[in-house]
């Protein structure tokens, strides 16, 4: 039992809420709840009740919020997506977000999991019925005979794709007695080695040095998408007898596109369009309900739910009717996910409770019982222990049980509670509590996303910040070098170079057998016909020529020569010709003195617990360097290189607030007015709640306020500037810089990086770009220049999802409908400014709902302004 559990144990609503599940008397109603009273009270309900959990939102946003709450309190909280239904032909398509969903159905087939949060959206849409992932989920284990006969083919059956090398999830590939199989709910590969027909051994293995990682006991490979058939000329046999069943004025154009989807399935090409015959498939759908039979529902803010419920409805028909209307669809073929009816209906045959922040009469469902809950949220402590003390001396004194969540680090909970104490505070640092105590404090570690106070239970939870505790463990290693990257592009017949013997032609990857072992080698071509094998264990001697394939002076060197050893010496002695002036230009930098920021405040600390998200392994890294480059009495000039959306902008953000906390002004360079707007945007929204003073100075401020601007960073009233070239301006005048970021740099010219040398000879340079021009990138990686970088995308990074197809009127207006759908923004890329408005125009005929605008070069600043800014 948790301490939170035995906390709301008293809690004479809970206790009711049970008396009426158990009883049968379903749904049930709870007002008066905010956020994080539903997280605490679902973790106690679910634990009362001995039951998993199904916690069912309205959006995605709330959904992830949800799970990192419950993954805080300790529960194997998992976020199931929701599936895109595609019913158009499309030529292509990335699958990274099925893949993800098929994840969790797994684990919930196997009962891995004690809540799933998942919009209402995920929940209704039809899918692979439990019985049957667990049936055709393959199991192997270490020293067991195969439980297929032919592994290839079951692997092909249950979808997974094969190629010659695994590059994502539900592919397989095959050399020899070696099959590795990416299976979706998995972080890495697996490589499966047979004996004959015995498996002898599984393991991980990096997807891009192709090494082998972590052995494993055993694996399970379910099938790579939802929506699969084993035989396809069942499923040919079963369209073919739709189309001959079908009558109506529409028929023959329906029975002719269902034909020509029979004749693909024969001719052994897969089906892009699969989910046309979802119901043909699967007879008796099944939706994420099914996975947990007999699971506790909780519906937050139901009103809410149902209107996306609605808005996914009628998607869904509006893509329906235009297909019948195109001849695409029968109504044989239209049931795809349940309507309101349908989820009232199930949500009636289990134990439901709808938690409401405020009561509501509309609902679908006949609610039996209705519960209002006496609860406060409460906001997350700032960091202040003053601040602290009040509150808790205010709950105290009402005789409550306190609880407060110190944060990740044990040391800090343990400072915390010796701090209280000393402020007249009983405080206690409990490292594994199992009840609250009145009239006490109990200091832990951990995290919400906020505070809670339940006077009926006489319980108050303060919290410092959400801990993520659902990070995947990534079983990627990095490899030092950057040579091993190349190898998944080569092709026979590219030129390698080899460490040790120059360069060679590569002619593909060869088994050879080498004192009874059988291992895979890449065969390289040299000069006077040899022939090198490498073995795969030693990809990182090699790396791929970069200089022009084509050009027919590339020689081949001889293996044992002396032509290769006499290239590298020529290459090192030009290399150190080069080197010594731009070390000299740039020791003259080093030299000259600057300012050395103090450690890290108080303020800092603050500044970067209200991160929005949590920071990955190397953001932390590279924060840590660049903290220490402002700290050391020279100016820093580094380079962050990253991809877009890995979070160089939250690195810059701490750099640019460790110099404004120590009364230094920050400088924002960017290469466009958007950026400018959109930088200057976050910047207030990060530092709010802060003292500082941010503008902007762009061509999005007039003549008058750009005047005011430059007053107010020349007198040092303005802390941090986001600008344009603008700020490389001779009228730009700054009191005390500090830091000067430029982002985009490979964006700038000669003459603007020229004059950023002098404005900021003494100040630190802090230069992002995810595409670093070649002479950057050089010095960086020489050491001239100090770089760091970010290859760890965000743990949360939504999939792209790519899809190739002939231009489509129907599958663009699905596709911008169900971007509105989720609140976000579509952009439409047209090749020509004279038909630009009528495409404009075009796409507001079949999207009448949505607002939409166009913009091209040839508009005026002023136009092109207050379009971006709509």
């Amino acid at each position: 039992m948790s301490i939170f559990e035995s906390g709301l144990a008293g809690l004479d609503t809970l206790q009711a809420i049970v008396k009426d599940l158990s009883a049968g008397r379903s749904p049930v109603m709870l007002t008066g709840t905010g956020h994080i009273h539903k997280i605490l009270l679902t973790h106690a309900l679910a634990a009362r009740l001995g039951r998993k959990a199904f916690f069912v939102v309205a959006d995605e946003a709330e959904a992830t919020r949800v799970c990192e709450d419950l993954a805080a309190l300790g529960e194997n909280a998992l976020f199931l997506p929701a599936r895109e239904i595609s019913l158009r032909q499309i030529d292509a398509a990335s699958r990274e977000y099925e893949q993800l969903r098929l994840g969790v159905l797994s684990r919930m087939v196997t009962g891995d999991y004690s809540v799933i949060v998942a919009t209402v959206d995920a929940l209704i849409g039809y899918t692979v019925p439990p019985e049957l992932l667990r049936d055709r989920t393959i199991r192997l284990v270490r020293d067991n005979p195969l439980p297929v006969r032919d592994l290839p083919s079951a692997l092909a059956a249950i979808g997974y794709s094969r190629c010659d090398q695994i590059e994502g999830a539900g592919q397989y590939a095959v050399r020899g007695g070696t099959i590795d199989v990416y299976p979706a709910q998995n972080a890495s590969p697996i490589r499966i080695e047979l004996w004959g027909d015995t498996v002898d051994t599984i393991s991980f293995f990096d997807i891009l040095s192709q090494r082998r990682t972590d052995p494993l006991p055993s694996i399970d490979i379910p099938p790579a998408g939802e929506i699969f058939s084993e035989n396809a000329e069942e499923l040919a046999s079963r369209i073919t007898a739709l189309a001959d069943s079908l009558t109506g004025k529409r028929a023959a154009i329906v029975r002719e596109n269902l034909l020509q989807d029979v004749d693909r399935l024969r001719g052994g090409a897969p089906l892009s369009a699969v989910d046309r015959y979802l119901p043909l498939i699967y007879p008796d759908c099944a939706t994420a309900l099914d996975y947990a039979p007999d699971a506790l529902i909780v519906v937050s803010e139901n009103a809410k739910v149902r209107e996306r419920l609605r808005t996914a409805d009628w998607q869904l028909q509006e893509d329906i009717r235009a297909l019948l209307e195109e001849g695409l669809l029968c109504k044989e073929l239209c049931r795809y996910q349940m309507d309101a009816e349908d989820l009232s209906r199930r949500l009636e045959q289990h134990p439901t409770v709808f938690m409401e922040t405020f009561a509501r009469s509309n609902t679908d469902a006949t609610v039996r019982s209705l519960h209002t809950l006496t609860c406060r949220q409460l906001p997350v402590w700032s960091g202040s222990i003053a601040l602290l003390c009040e509150d808790l001396q205010d709950a105290l004194s009402r005789h409550m049980a306190c609880i407060v969540l110190a944060g990740a680090e044990e040391k800090n909970a343990q400072t915390l509670a010796e701090d209280l104490q000393k402020q007249g505070i009983p405080a206690l640092y409990a490292p594994a509590p199992e009840k609250p105590l009145r009239d006490r404090v109990l200091v832990l570690r951990g995290g919400l996303s906020a505070g809670a106070e339940f006077p009926d239970a006489g319980l108050t939870v303060i919290t410092h910040g959400r801990i993520n505790t659902t990070r995947r463990k990534r079983r990627h290693v990095r490899h030092a070098g950057a040579e091993i990257h190349s190898l998944s592009e080569l092709t026979v017949g590219d030129y390698i170079v080899h460490a040790a013997h120059g360069i060679g032609l590569y002619q593909g990857i060869h088994q050879l057998q080498v004192q009874g072992v059988v291992k895979d080698y890449l065969k390289l071509q040299y000069d006077k016909g040899d022939t090198l094998y490498v073995p795969v264990t030693q990809l990182d001697l090699v790396s791929k020529y970069i200089g022009n394939k084509e050009d027919v002076n590339v020689r081949l060197h001889r293996l044992g020569g002396q032509e290769w050893q006499k290239t590298k010496a020529r290459v090192r002695t030009a290399v150190k010709d080069i080197a010594k002036d731009l070390i000299q230009l740039y020791s003259q930098r080093m030299a000259t003195p600057g300012f050395a920021f103090e450690p890290d405040s108080e303020w800092q600390y603050d500044f970067e617990r209200h991160v929005e998200f949590e920071e990955t392994e190397d953001q932390l890294r590279c924060i840590d360097e660049i903290k220490a480059d402002m700290e050391r009495p020279v100016p820093m000039d580094r380079l962050l290189c990253g991809d877009v959306g890995f979070g160089k902008t939250e690195v810059a953000l701490r750099a640019a607030f460790k110099c404004v906390s120590q009364s230094k002004q920050c400088v924002l360079l960017v290469p466009t007015t958007i950026l400018a707007f959109q930088h200057y945007n976050t910047l207030v929204k990060r530092f709010d709640g802060f003292p500082v003073q941010i503008e902007m100075l762009s061509r999005f401020r007039t003549p008058k306020q750009q005047e005011r601007i430059l007053q107010d960073l020349a007198s040092g009233k303005l802390d941090i500037v986001v600008g344009t070239h603008r700020m490389l301006s001779k009228d730009v005048k700054f009191r005390n810089l500090g830091l000067f970021i430029v982002d985009e740099e490979q964006r700038f010219g000669v003459q603007q990086k020229e004059r950023i040398k002098e404005l900021a000879p003494q100040v630190d340079v802090l230069t992002l770009s995810a595409t670093p021009i070649p002479r950057t990138l050089n010095m960086a990686m020489s050491g001239i220049r100090d770089m760091s970088i970010i290859e760890e995308a965000p743990q949360d990074r939504r999939p792209v999802q790519t899809y190739v197809l002939e231009h489509d009127n129907g599958i663009i207006a699905d596709a911008i409908r169900r971007e509105l759908r989720r609140g976000g923004q579509v952009y439409y890329v047209h090749n020509r400014t004279d038909s630009i408005e009528r495409c404009a125009a075009g796409l507001q005929m079949r999207i009448p709902e949505a607002r939409i605008a166009f913009a091209h070069g040839k508009m005026s600043e002023e136009e092109m302004s207050d379009i971006w800014r709509q």
